[in-house]
């Protein structure tokens, strides 16, 4: 998938996300307000990464649960 397919599916109202590793464990999005950049999700921590890489993956899990998000 690349950019412009990326743009075309915020568009029809999903949200993309990814899961980021470095420089800490976090995950980054794409979504209708935000087509052309990937942005931070912001997490339960202060400094917006989460503790492991454990609790990244079930926050993922979580959204993924949820309509309209989907992962790339």
């Amino acid at each position: 998938m690349n950019a412009n397919d990326q743009r075309k599916v915020c568009e029809a109202g999903f949200t993309i996300i990814r899961r980021q590793n470095e420089p800490k464990p976090h995950i980054k999005y794409k979504d209708r307000n935000s087509p052309n950049a990937w942005k931070k999700m912001a997490s339960v921590d202060t400094d917006g990464y989460y503790k492991s890489i454990a609790s990244r993956d079930r926050a993922m899990k979580s959204l993924l649960n949820q309509d309209f998000y989907v992962e790339v």
